[in-house]
């Protein structure tokens, strides 16, 4: 099971039942490496939390979010 992806300096990981949402250290969305959170239901309702998720990236952690049901 996959439980971390990354792309360009941002990425998103499956922890605890949710997923964490990040950027690498040097980048200036959440104030250099800090990370916010969002539940599964959510996600599934509204899609991910940040812009710019790559549709790879998207159907892979679709996939496991559904395996986590």
């Amino acid at each position: 099971m996959t439980t971390e992806w990354t792309w360009a300096n941002k990425g998103v990981s499956i922890e605890n039942g949710h997923l964490v949402w990040f950027e690498q250290l040097g980048a200036v969305s959440y104030a250099s490496g800090a990370a916010s959170t969002q539940e599964f239901d959510d996600f599934r309702a509204k899609g991910p939390a940040v812009e710019g998720v790559p549709d790879d990236v998207l159907a892979e952690l679709t996939r496991e979010i559904d395996e986590h049901r």
